[in-house]
């Protein structure tokens, strides 16, 4: 799932990253390699940086736990909104033409005006990789 939507984020990466939003794509398979994540960046049109997050102690930080899953970090880098990108998928196995809401897209919006994401966390629907811990 998370391939499908890398279409979006590249589309969602060129528009903001000319307002100063940075992106970083969190690889979170125990078993990818440094090289295979470039690969991927590369293949998929990814400009921003990536990590490596095997031991998912970034994911923990942040409260992520779904592939995919977007988090934004407002300037005070705490998180400000986590959750989907858009509500394209509804449910596993349901999966709309085009979504209704853009989420990760207003959510950047808002930080942008001094705002705070409303809601602040929505639910990601995607390949599950650690058990979520903290509020949600």
């Amino acid at each position: 799932m998370a391939n499908m939507y890398a279409p979006e984020l590249v589309r969602i990466e060129e528009t903001y990253r000319k307002k100063g939003v940075a992106f970083t794509f969190v690889y979170v398979d125990s078993d990818i390699t440094a090289e295979r994540a470039r690969q991927h960046v590369k293949a998929y049109g990814l400009k921003g940086m990536f990590v490596l997050d095997p031991k998912h102690s970034l994911a923990e930080k942040v409260g992520a736990s779904v592939s995919p899953e977007v988090v934004v970090l407002g300037k005070d880098a705490k998180v400000v909104y986590r959750g989907r990108i858009d509500d394209r998928v509804e449910t596993y196995g349901k999966v709309r033409p085009e979504p209704k809401r853009h989420d990760f897209r207003l959510a950047l919006d808002e930080v942008l005006q001094g705002k705070k994401p409303k809601p602040s966390d929505t639910r990601a629907i995607g390949c599950i990789f650690r058990v979520a811990t903290g509020p949600r």
